[in-house]
């Protein structure tokens, strides 16, 4: 394992290639000094991938890690990824991510209030086009998902579809099925109109005219996989969002 918190370029080794080195950490304050380091390195051995961007960036990291990881070829099988998370990004984090097949753990964290978080492009991409496919093509060894975010109540849908759907077993489908999906988010309408971080969300308040996808049967499948402890919910305060049959006294604030 070796870990790296900042890096200054013109102190950055020439290319080397490192063959035993499994596990990467890396924080830095902006993706320059990210890409600085990235640029010199090679590790076909790395499994596990954990970066960290603590300022606020205007372009995607996705194609720095691209490339140093096609570039080490490994296998890597846990990434844990804490960048902003803009609208204008999301595609390329899906693009990204699709080049990682043996992926089995995905840790997403924007840690930043203001930015738009996942959406339809990601959760979209995660669920399978049809029951009947025999393989998934974006990220089909995926066991475990958890995201800390932003989410808009307009991708609640596609975000709840997909869960539902990576851990649902169809005859004759020999897929991997996802073991525990974690999010940590706070909803919003509207991206200058953000909900309280407080705000409770009745799961079964759902299930109204505001938002027919959500019947009786999405809600039983997801309150069976909440007790289970394969789907858990919660604001970014740690809060969980109250699951709930009451169909009144869901407010944002």
């Amino acid at each position: 394992e070796i870990r790296f918190t900042e890096v200054r370029a013109d102190r950055v080794a020439p290319f080397t290639a490192h063959q035993h080195i499994r596990i990467l950490r890396l924080s830095f304050l902006s993706s320059s000094s990210l890409s600085a380091l990235l640029v010199s390195f090679n590790l076909p051995a790395l499994d596990v991938l954990e970066v960290k961007v603590q300022q606020k960036s205007t372009h995607t990291t996705t194609g720095i890690l691209t490339q140093f990881l096609r570039r080490s070829q490994c296998q890597l099988t846990q990434l844990y990824s804490n960048i902003t998370l803009e609208s204008d990004f999301e595609q390329d984090l899906v693009n990204f991510l699709t080049t990682l097949p043996t992926l089995q753990q995905l840790h997403i964290t924007d840690p930043f209030s203001t930015t738009t978080g996942l959406g339809k492009a990601f959760f979209g991409a995660l669920h399978p086009t049809s029951h009947d496919d025999t393989a998934i093509s974006f990220l089909p060894s995926l066991e475990v998902l958890s995201y800390e975010g932003q989410l808009s109540v307009g991708y609640l849908e596609f975000m709840v579809k997909s869960m539902l759907s990576r851990t649902k077993k169809v005859l004759m489908t020999p897929v991997v099925l996802m073991k525990t999906f974690r999010i940590r988010c706070n909803l919003y309408d509207d991206p200058s109109d953000y909900f309280s971080a407080i705000c409770e969300l009745l799961l079964g308040s759902m299930a109204d005219s505001s938002l027919p996808w959500m019947n009786d049967e999405i809600l039983g499948d997801i309150l069976e996989r909440i007790e289970s402890k394969r789907f858990e919910f919660m604001d970014r305060k740690g809060n969980p969002w109250v699951i709930s049959d009451n169909k009144e006294g869901y407010e944002p604030t």
